[in-house]
């Protein structure tokens, strides 16, 4: 299960916005290390950074984090289903017998952006 399209964008998707310095930015507690390589930053990301509730381009600094949440496996107890009624989707975890509306990865990804901005 993918809630987003394929990570690796064609060169017409990619947006002309990289970062070949570390300065200014800040470290996001991400297990990517990209101190020194630049971010391409593609339109699945743009798109998740906005799902996270990021800024741009005041908070470019946490773009990380945004492309971390695009190349991350979707957690596995999570199963997205579709409800009868509305027609909505939401998520469902058997193990815990929980559900969400939101999509369980993008939930990780916008909680650890707002501690790294705090």
């Amino acid at each position: 299960m993918s809630t987003h399209s394929n990570a690796s964008a064609s060169s017409k998707e990619l947006l002309h916005l990289a970062f070949t310095s570390s300065r200014g930015r800040q470290d996001t507690g991400s297990h990517h290390s990209s101190r020194h390589k630049p971010i391409v930053v593609t339109k699945d990301v743009i798109k998740a950074a906005e799902l996270l509730g990021m800024v741009l381009p005041d908070d470019e600094r946490y773009l990380q984090i945004a492309v971390d949440c695009v190349s991350a496996v979707d957690f596995p107890d999570w199963e997205m289903l579709t409800d009868e009624g509305t027609g909505e989707l939401y998520y469902w975890n058997q193990s815990a017998k929980v559900s969400a509306w939101e999509n369980p990865k993008h939930e990780y990804y916008k909680n650890l952006f707002l501690q790294r901005k705090a």
